[in-house]
């Protein structure tokens, strides 16, 4: 009887002692997972303001696009002034 009853309080004793295991295991796990997901979040956060920092970049660059057709079509038309004034004074010296 004292044989039965031994092998029972160590039966028990190894029960709780694996709950106590799976229990210890499982709060590392959530632990290790929760810094992971951490870590994601920041990266995702990082990756959404360095985003941010291209569309704004991109924004002012095609400002300066824009303004450079500008320009462009002014001196075009200004070449093109230029080069009707020449054929005028050439059209004149030339005759």
């Amino acid at each position: 009887m004292e044989l039965a009853l031994i092998v029972t309080v160590i039966s028990l004793i190894l029960t709780v002692l694996n709950i106590l295991d799976k229990l210890i295991s499982n709060r590392d796990r959530v632990k290790r997972e929760g810094a992971k997901q951490a870590i994601t979040e920041t990266d995702v956060s990082t990756i959404k303001q360095g985003n941010a920092s291209i569309l704004v970049q991109l924004d002012k660059m095609d400002n300066k696009m824009d303004n450079f057709a500008e320009r462009l079509v002014r001196v075009e038309e200004s070449a093109k002034s230029a080069h009707k004034r020449i054929d005028n004074l050439e059209g004149r010296h030339g005759a």
